[in-house]
């Protein structure tokens, strides 16, 4: 996880976080933030207003087997299921898939926000290994901002979630453990 500090880096015209000290002793503060705002994790109430929240799912989701996928990318660059079926070690049913472009290396610049994405095809693949939660150190698993025309509809986002795929966004800390099970 980012750390979480006041002022740090927020989406383009979201609130960034914020903490304030409410009394004269050190650890009493206020805080607040955007919900989607560094290292963060969308349960499918995200996108679905009947969705589960991440509070409905056991705590066995959030345990398992898992992939580190080395797929690195530079700006603008699509992670595509050929890049999925190709990286090592290989995805298997229900794994944790945690995807290592390199970008979280640009988190809290502005070159961050042109970061590269998923694809459809990708999400597609995803849902068919029925991964368990797929992570990634990007902004979004979507297009990003620059990318988005008319009609964009966050397609990577229900995919996943429509099949109860969480999706943990900004990931950092995974390029000295990517590639491994």
């Amino acid at each position: 996880s980012h750390p979480f500090f006041d002022g740090m880096w927020s989406p383009e015209g979201r609130p960034t976080f914020r903490i304030k000290a409410i009394s004269d002793l050190p650890h009493i503060q206020e805080c607040s933030f955007y919900t989607h705002l560094g290292t963060h994790m969308d349960a499918p109430f995200h996108m679905y207003k009947d969705g589960r929240t991440i509070d409905q799912f056991p705590p066995s989701k959030f345990v398992g087997g898992g992939v580190i996928l080395n797929i690195p990318k530079t700006r603008l660059e699509a992670v595509t299921s050929e890049d999925l079926k190709n990286a090592k070690p290989d995805v298997r049913e229900r794994d944790i898939v945690l995807i290592s472009t390199g970008w979280e290396e640009k988190f809290g610049t502005e070159e961050y926000s042109e970061s590269p994405y998923l694809t459809e095809d990708a999400a597609r693949w995803l849902v068919d290994k029925n991964a368990s939660i797929v992570g990634v150190d990007l902004p979004s698993v979507d297009l990003p901002r620059t990318l988005r025309k008319t009609g964009f509809t966050r397609q990577v986002h229900l995919t996943l979630l429509k099949y109860n795929i969480l999706v943990i966004e900004n990931l950092t800390n995974l390029k000295g453990v990517a590639g491994r099970r």
